[in-house]
């Protein structure tokens, strides 16, 4: 029996092992940032890890931060990249608002456009998205 629980021990240990390499995998890669006009706030797209599989999706973030450094949002996006990275071209368009800053991403393997409406104060982000 002692020699089945230390089996079984070993083989969850392994496992936790294996898990945390994984998520060491996870790194996070600047792209690119776009400052608003006036200065006060900075919108940054990460890619979170690699491509999933080489026809697979990749994982990205956008942050929004004041320009004292403070956190405003963040927003966990995949990308249909056709197992490429994230890229600047992800980024079709920003459009800085009084309150709000929007966002247009694109993927390169379809014609999928989402579009983002991040506020400043911290509200709700809304999303759609359309077919061009």
């Amino acid at each position: 029996m002692k020699k089945i629980l230390c089996v079984f021990l070993a083989v969850l240990l392994l496992c936790g092992c294996v898990g945390c390499a994984e998520l060491e995998k996870l790194d996070v890669t600047f792209i690119v940032s776009h400052d608003s006009p006036d200065g006060e706030y900075t919108l940054s797209l990460y890619q979170v890890g690699s491509p999933q599989w080489s026809f697979g999706s990749v994982s990205g973030k956008l942050v929004l931060t004041r320009a004292d450094g403070t956190k405003v949002q963040e927003i966990e996006v995949s990308f249909d990249n056709d197992g490429g990275g994230v890229g600047e071209n992800n980024i079709v368009n920003v459009v800085w608002w009084d309150n709000y800053v929007e966002v247009e991403l694109r993927h390169f393997d379809t014609t999928r456009r989402n579009f983002y409406t991040i506020p400043y104060d911290g509200q709700e982000i809304t999303c759609s998205t359309t077919y061009v």
